[in-house]
């Protein structure tokens, strides 16, 4: 599809990021994700956005202010796993780059906090790392810390739903994602 090899040319690509920045190619695909009914698409366009973005500190701002906050929590609503699994690892890259402030860690967290919780105990193992991930990063900020916090009674309930579960998950990565949860609960004293 188009937006895969928009996404393939753009990828630590700076020029061509910039070119496509200038072309508004983000508006483009943020419009056809927040259109279309077809998840395949969406995908694909967030795919194309988060190479367009990411590591281009222009393209990250101008994405953040604009469409972070309601093109990531629609992404997660329509529970369509490789979207979601987009969506949530955008959202990650977004948290570690180097151009991360407070306000973006804010902004993020209340776009995706409470919502994301249910990924925890989803069935798609890519999701649920995905998130774990994302709540990880979030947890190793103040601003992020304190949203988590914010929602200290609703992560508690689905991480303990999530450590009476494997989610049909191998034994293995059954014992490394609840350690991951383990973790984060001691980090946020739940």
């Amino acid at each position: 599809s188009a937006a895969n090899l928009l996404a393939t040319l753009a990828q630590n690509n700076p020029p061509v990021q910039l070119a496509m920045w200038q072309q508004r190619i983000i508006e483009k695909l943020v419009s056809l994700c927040m259109t279309t009914e077809s998840p395949a698409v969406c995908s694909k366009c967030l795919y194309g956005i988060s190479c367009i973005v990411r590591g281009y500190a222009h393209a990250e701002n101008h994405f953040c202010v604009n469409y972070a906050s309601t093109l990531l929590p629609h992404a997660l609503h329509t529970k369509h796993p490789a979207f979601v699994r987009r969506a949530l690892f955008l959202a990650s890259s977004l948290l570690a780059s180097d151009d991360a402030s407070p306000e973006r860690v804010s902004m993020l967290a209340a776009a995706l906090l409470p919502s994301c919780f249910e990924y925890l105990v989803h069935d798609d193992v890519d999701a649920r790392e995905s998130v774990i991930r994302l709540l990880s990063s979030l947890a190793g900020t103040d601003n992020g810390k304190a949203a988590l916090q914010q929602h200290a009674n609703a992560l508690r309930e689905v991480i303990i739903q999530r450590e009476n579960t494997n989610c049909g998950a191998e034994e293995e990565q059954n014992a490394h994602e609840v350690g991951q949860l383990q973790e984060l609960k001691s980090l946020l004293a739940l």
